[in-house]
């Protein structure tokens, strides 16, 4: 994968990315991550806050590199990218719960193609049902809330269907989220902990 650095007439970044991320349209192709050394990346605390309790995966925090954007893929699966506002202030922690698979896999969603009002409702019904003792269901999750304009390369938001609003919006306005984006990787002794034993 090779970045070009080139501007235009305003001096603005042309970025072009040789590889196979044609459908990333926007400015989601501009934006480089705030966190590009290690100290930023040490100012979100130590991993371990961000494991559900009772489990023994391990990962680290990663610096991204100034020519990374958030919709590229290691190679080998070794990390992927998250909105640090998804765990700093919605509270989704590590591994996705299987709830929180079936809503990625759903929408045939990157963690990073969901805008964070949508793990907002996500995470706010994982809540609800637990409250009410009983399983969160996709078929159920679905029934309240439908995905707005679902394509290929662009983030993903799910509204309330019209009179069933469980929730209102985290935030109204969330625009400063898309530079705030790290990469999640795995302890190299442990197999990758977002992928199941058939790579999924």
């Amino acid at each position: 994968m090779v970045v070009n650095r080139e501007t235009d007439e305003n001096g603005k970044p042309l970025v072009t990315v040789d590889g196979n991320y044609s459908s990333v349209k926007g400015e989601v192709r501009d934006l480089v991550s705030l966190f590009i050394d290690v100290e930023s990346v040490e100012e979100i605390g130590d991993p371990s806050l961000y494991v559900h309790e009772g489990s023994d995966v391990r990962f680290r925090f990663l610096p991204c590199e100034e020519k990374e954007r958030v919709y590229f893929r290691g190679l080998g699966w070794e990390h992927f990218y998250m909105y640090t506002t998804v765990f700093l202030d919605i509270g989704i922690r590590f591994p996705f719960t299987e709830f929180e698979c079936g809503v990625l896999n759903q929408l045939k969603c990157a963690p990073t193609q969901i805008h964070p009002n949508t793990w907002a409702f996500i995470r706010g019904f994982e809540i609800l049902m637990e409250y009410l003792g009983t399983t969160p269901l996709l078929e159920v999750f679905f029934s309240f809330f439908q995905a707005k304009e679902v394509r290929k390369g662009e983030v993903v938001t799910v509204n309330s269907m019209q009179g069933k609003a469980l929730f209102g919006l985290y935030r109204q306005s969330y625009k400063d989220f898309k530079q705030m984006y790290i990469k999640v990787g795995c302890v190299e002794e442990q197999f990758p902990f977002y992928l199941d034993e058939f790579g999924l």
